[in-house]
């Protein structure tokens, strides 16, 4: 049975009951994956994920090489200068990663007719989930060293910037350069397309899931890789992928990511995922200790020590799911006028939508009820109200 409600007010706002879920099938990351024209399926999905890890693999080393053997500076490995290993860092991730960008650009260009941003890359305050995700990443690895110097027969060493001086911040920050295009160029893969791409096809939960295995299972080919350093970085990968869609971008991730290598690898000289190392700006971490607490030669990725930490931090992520599930509203809920607004009336919606509302005009504006999912965080990311125009004595339906 539908019936009429006449509303007395020009402007109302709407404040969510239930805030979006950030595993929630409108999350903004599937919101902007549906922009696209042509959505794939899971195995066209999977597959371009693969194709574009063999281009970056094959292509971007190849090229690299090319680079390091043109160019002098670039080709002095073994220079003890934290400023030339600075400037070979940048070039070598700068060049090796680029195939990732170019892959995805091309394929939502000329398949999905989608531009690169829809991977989570808006304008919408980027800075303050840039020092957000970067900050927390900081924090989480120094945690984990902080873990690893108090195992006995842990030794610390001077840093570069002790035995260098300033010159090694400049080297440190070149590092840190390369290191973001680098690790942004693995959330735009793994959290910014095969999440959502996936997570549209089969459910959040699914997205989730087989892009933090696939993250995992990228890294199986790392030197010195362990099982224990699968499931970590499987672990690390869920982790970023619950950061994402809890911000609805990839901004935070990609701070987070970046903060989290450079600050194992260049702050505290601890190999990351097998690779080599470098020279510590701070001090070099040399980890004493058993393997399986420290990860060894495959570093803090392979250890007891960094999946705690990681535990940690997805059970924070997952205890805002179900916090937000705890306090949402069930069906329409209209709020009685406000004391001090006598003129307004505070509606809101417990099922995601909004009542389906004539079209008027009210003082100039066009206004309308439009569907919560519309017009979530209009105000900020995480903001649990939205602003919409109501209307003067129109009728609007919904279910008694």
């Amino acid at each position: 049975m539908w019936r009429k409600t006449v509303a007395q007010v020009n402007f109302c706002y709407a404040p969510l009951v239930r805030a979006p879920d950030m595993l929630d099938a409108d999350n903004r990351l599937f919101a902007l994956a549906r922009e696209g024209q042509r959505q794939p399926s899971m195995l066209v999905a999977i597959t371009v994920t693969i194709v574009t890890l063999a281009v970056t693999i094959v292509g971007g080393q190849m090229l690299a090489r090319i680079i390091f053997h043109t160019i002098p500076l670039a080709g002095t490995e073994s220079s003890t200068d934290p400023f030339v290993e600075g400037i070979r860092r940048l070039i070598d991730d700068a060049v090796g990663f680029l195939p990732v960008y170019l892959c995805l650009w091309g394929w939502l260009a000329f398949w999905s007719k989608r531009s690169f941003r829809t991977l989570g890359f808006e304008r919408q305050r980027p800075a303050a989930h840039a020092l957000g995700g970067g900050l927390v990443g900081l924090l989480m690895m120094s945690i984990v060293a902080i873990g690893i110097v108090m195992l006995p027969r842990t030794a610390l060493a001077r840093g570069t910037l002790q035995t260098a001086g300033l010159v090694a911040i400049g080297g440190s920050l070149l590092m840190l350069a390369g290191t973001a295009i680098q690790s942004s160029a693995e959330e735009a893969l793994f959290r910014g397309w095969l999440l959502p791409s996936i997570g549209l096809r089969a459910g959040p939960w699914i997205g989730v899931t087989v892009s933090s295995l696939l993250f995992g299972l990228a890294h199986g080919l790392n030197p010195h890789v362990t099982a224990l350093g699968v499931i970590n970085l499987t672990l690390f990968g869920g982790f970023l992928a619950l950061y994402a869609l809890r911000e609805g971008g990839l901004w935070g991730a990609c701070a987070w990511h970046t903060a989290w290598n450079w600050t194992e690898s260049d702050l505290f000289g601890l190999s990351g995922s097998g690779g080599p190392l470098h020279g510590a700006l701070l001090t070099s971490v040399k980890p004493g200790g058993p393997d399986v607490a420290t990860g060894g030669a495959f570093g803090p990725d392979g250890g007891l020590i960094q999946l705690a930490v990681l535990l940690i931090g997805v059970a924070v992520l997952v205890s805002l799911v179900t916090d937000v599930k705890n306090n949402s509203g069930n069906g329409l809920k209209t709020v009685g006028r406000s004391k001090r607004q006598p003129s307004r009336r505070w509606i809101s919606t417990g099922d995601g939508t909004s009542p389906p509302c004539t079209m008027r005009e009210v003082k100039g504006h066009q206004c309308t009820l439009r569907p919560l999912r519309a017009c979530q965080r209009i105000r900020s990311r995480s903001a649990s109200t939205c602003c919409v125009w109501s209307y003067a004595a129109s009728s609007c339906a919904h279910s008694s």
